[in-house]
């Protein structure tokens, strides 16, 4: 039983198909021109032609091409794409520009950070010993090394 429907299947797969759906073209063709909708069959390639009807009448797409053509038209002058690479060079330029300038800033700012944050320590050892004064206790006075601290010590 099993063998008998891989028969039938390979069978199938092998033989012609009838042509009911010839016949139906056949008899749509037989129609006259007298019968609603009818009209619409004579013409295979009326519905690309609406499409590309409708595709030319569209708003947008005439926009679009015009921009389009507008477009090569720029291209293929030479002295206007000069002007327009010149242009973008010099808007890369500025862009270049900015950046360092932006960069130089940030350093600039890093540094000022960096001797405010040292002025801040000194100031910070300094008043940390003052207020150690003022618990009761006296810290030792900061030495200097200079020469005249010196000469004043060995007298």
């Amino acid at each position: 039983n099993a063998l008998d429907g891989e028969g039938l299947d390979e069978h199938l797969m092998n033989s012609a198909v009838k042509g009911d759906r010839d016949q139906d073209m056949e008899d749509v063709k037989k129609l006259s021109s007298e019968i609603a909708g009818s009209l619409f069959l004579k013409d295979v390639t009326r519905t690309s032609t609406d499409t590309f009807r409708k595709l030319r009448e569209d708003p947008m797409f005439q926009i679009k091409q015009a921009e389009h053509r507008q477009k090569s038209e720029l291209a293929s002058n030479p002295l206007i794409m000069a002007r327009i690479k010149e242009k973008r060079a010099r808007e890369a330029r500025k862009v270049k520009k900015a950046a360092k300038k932006e960069k130089k800033k940030a350093r600039k700012e890093k540094k000022k950070a960096k001797k405010e944050a040292k002025r801040a320590k000194k100031a910070g050892a300094s008043s940390s010993s003052s207020s150690d004064s003022s618990d009761g206790e006296q810290a030792p006075a900061p030495q200097s090394r200079g020469p005249a601290s010196v000469a004043t010590r060995r007298s």
